[in-house]
């Protein structure tokens, strides 16, 4: 793409990044502001990639903005951070470049997926997501970033729409997955973590998403891997000792 062309592009996405519609386009001016302020912050060493996360289940719950969306918000979103960035050197970027791009578009999608459910109250089932993440990695039972737990949790929504997901699950598909046996689970547990691997490194696409999550479908059937069982009796045993806590208090 000539110097020209990449100009014109990013011209377009700052003129009108997302499809106007009724009062949507008065929306947008709102949408872009908070899209520029987080990447801002991002860009000055902020992590603002959660708020981002959790405004995309806003906006699509509120009809100002959908999965087609996905590509243009990021795309918004990683120019701003990179126009602070260059002030310092510069992001710092791994692998390719254009397979980086996509997958954040991927992910973006998942948020912006839950966001239009109309099943659930999304918004609300990920403000409560975000308390769980937080209390849990402090508490040392999650080790997954903020953004990657909330991540899992609006996969996971989406796949299971017809009803919220609890706060045990969100814990529970936040779990690490350790080494097991050579069960059925530990094996498809095993050909998971290096789908996830691949994707990874190489970007996401609909065909190993849709392998990823019939995998990790059939693990959960099965009961889990040998690892996920050892590492969720403890966390178990940790939850009834707090709720034993509260009980003597109570008393």
């Amino acid at each position: 793409m000539s110097k020209k062309q990449a100009a014109a592009k990013k011209q377009e996405f700052e003129d009108d990044p997302l499809p106007a519609g009724g009062n949507r386009a008065a929306a947008q001016a709102k949408l872009f502001e908070e899209i520029d302020k987080l990447a801002e912050d991002e860009g000055e060493g902020g992590n603002a990639r959660p708020r981002l996360a959790m405004l995309c289940v806003q906006w699509a719950h509120a009809k100002e903005a959908d999965i087609a969306d996905a590509t243009p918000i990021y795309q918004r979103y990683i120019d701003k951070v990179e126009n602070v960035t260059s002030v310092f050197g510069g992001t710092r970027k791994k692998g390719d470049a254009d397979s980086g791009f996509k997958q954040n578009v991927s992910k973006i999608r998942q948020f912006l997926k839950m966001g239009g459910l109309d099943t659930i109250d999304p918004v609300k089932v990920m403000e409560e997501a975000t308390e769980v993440i937080r209390a849990e990695r402090t508490k040392g039972v999650l080790t997954v970033s903020p953004f990657d737990g909330m991540l899992n949790i609006a996969r996971h929504q989406v796949k299971y729409a017809s009803e919220a997901i609890s706060r045990d699950e969100m814990i529970r598909i936040n779990l690490p997955r350790d080494k097991g046996d050579t069960s059925e689970a530990d094996g498809l547990g095993h050909i998971g973590r290096r789908i996830d691997a691949h994707m990874t490194k190489w970007g996401e696409s609909e065909e190993l998403t849709q392998a990823y999550d019939l995998i990790n479908n059939k693990v959960d059937e099965l009961g889990g891997t040998s690892g996920d069982k050892k590492h969720k009796e403890k966390v178990e045993k940790l939850i009834k000792k707090q709720e034993d806590k509260r009980k003597v208090k109570r008393k």
